[in-house]
């Protein structure tokens, strides 16, 4: 099938958009669907078929199945196809868009970049880890850093009418999926480069090529900034992009005044000013929801942060030693499930090298069981020290609570903003923040 005859077809069926989520589709809709070429995913496939609503299935291998909504094109015409019918449908709006892309700190960026934008009187659309934001506000929540193709172009189109600025959190899987296709930057910020997704991309090398990848979306002359120098370094053709300047920030406030903080915010206002736009308010900055986020009793310090690979880790606790000098700190920390495990002594080590005691537990295992998981961070661990081990994050959160005296400092890191944990498929409620508040008796 041609791509005219396939669009015929569409119009004769009144189909009213397209999406790649099976489940989630609107009854009228045609979904481009992803279909790996093996047992399990064509049994899974079959299954969540059955349920779909949609009116027409696009997939990329071979499907024997009796549903006669499926429809198979080659790799490369399924692509160019959805693409075409992106355009034809969910056209990118006319706006500004900016992208931030890093290992850490993109939630950070983003959301103080739009504070600096929300002053000089833009409205502005956020997407990433947050969700999706209008001038601050919930307006959808897809659960992935950066949308799919389909839900993101949706996105932008559904809200056209409502935002001048959109700022996205780019993945390294977005990037290197395509998932920002037809997407163009007025400006690109680089965070860092440490280790994360390894899982996915298998070397640093690779990761750091599919982060490079953003380039190719900078508008003309658009410019992507970088705050690390070794990524700078990395780079050997280097049109268009520039180390992000140092300003002048003694009027941001104590709880962003640690060394990565202020790096993000150096970072965003390289970005601003490139725009042509002012600086206003320094002091009016705060941090997003789950990043270095502290709750205070009878001078005890609990903090919560969505630190969740080493370097965010070693960073965070860094910043505890610097902001609160001389305290003594217990830090809870886990690792993910099904994700990245090179890293999980890593953080173990790390963990303990800057804490007095540590508490390892679990963090969204997934499918993994999380004593596996312990077992894999202990490797880095020296275990005659001051280590805690309690599975059930709950209860380690309690236990560091229990342990800590006036002065002290109790991180728990990992979730940061995350609302859930993720165990055998199921996301039951969860969040850091209430637990501490209800162990301390406080009101959330």
């Amino acid at each position: 099938m041609s791509l005219n005859q396939l669009l015929e077809q569409l119009n004769s069926l009144n189909i009213s958009g397209i999406s790649s989520q099976l489940d989630k589709c609107e009854e009228n809709e045609v979904v481009f669907y992803n279909l790996k070429n093996n047992e399990k995913a064509l049994i899974a496939f079959e299954e969540r078929l059955k349920q779909s609503k949609a009116k027409i299935i696009v997939v990329n291998n071979t499907f024997n199945g009796s549903d006669s909504r499926v429809i198979t094109f080659k790799n490369e015409e399924f692509q160019t196809f959805l693409f075409s019918l992106l355009d034809h449908y969910y056209p990118v709006p006319e706006k500004k868009y900016i992208g931030i892309t890093g290992t850490n700190g993109k939630t950070s960026c983003v959301h103080h970049l739009a504070q600096l934008l929300h002053q000089n009187n833009k409205n502005v659309l956020t997407i990433g880890t947050l969700g999706i934001l209008l001038n601050f506000k919930q307006a959808e929540d897809f659960g992935l850093t950066t949308p799919g193709l389909c839900e993101l172009r949706k996105t932008l189109f559904k809200h056209q009418h409502n935002y001048d600025y959109c700022l996205m959190e780019v993945s390294s899987h977005s990037l290197d999926q395509d998932r920002i296709h037809g997407i163009t930057f007025e400006a690109v910020g680089w965070t860092n480069l440490t280790q994360d997704h390894l899982d996915y991309h298998q070397t640093m090398e690779k990761y750091f090529d599919a982060k490079l990848k953003i380039r190719n979306y900078l508008k003309n002359n658009g410019k992507l900034f970088i705050s690390e120098k070794n990524v700078f370094n990395k780079i050997k053709n280097r049109e268009n992009i520039e180390m992000a300047q140092n300003f002048d920030l003694s009027k941001v406030s104590k709880n962003l005044q640690t060394s990565f903080a202020l790096k993000n915010i150096n970072l965003c206002l390289s970005i601003l000013t490139s725009l042509g736009l002012k600086i206003d308010s320094l002091d009016k900055l705060t941090a997003p929801s789950g990043r270095f986020e502290s709750v205070e009793l009878d001078g005890k310090v609990a903090i919560v942060d969505y630190a969740h690979t080493p370097d965010a880790l070693e960073n965070v606790c860094l910043g505890v030693r610097k902001s609160y000098k001389n305290s003594k700190l217990i830090t809870v920390f886990g690792c993910g499930g099904d994700r990245d495990s090179s890293k999980r002594p890593i953080m173990g080590q790390i963990a303990q090298q800057h804490s007095d005691h540590i508490v390892v537990t679990s963090d969204n295992p997934r499918s993994e069981e999380p004593q596996n998981i312990i077992n894999d961070i202990l490797k880095g661990v020296d275990v005659s020290k001051s280590v805690s081990i309690e599975a059930d994050r709950k209860k380690a959160i309690h236990l560091a609570l229990s342990l800590a005296n006036s002065g002290d400092i109790v991180l728990i890191a990992g979730k940061g903003h995350e609302t859930y944990q993720e165990v055998k498929g199921v996301k039951t409620p969860f969040d850091d923040l209430k637990m501490i508040k209800n162990f301390w008796g406080l009101s959330s």
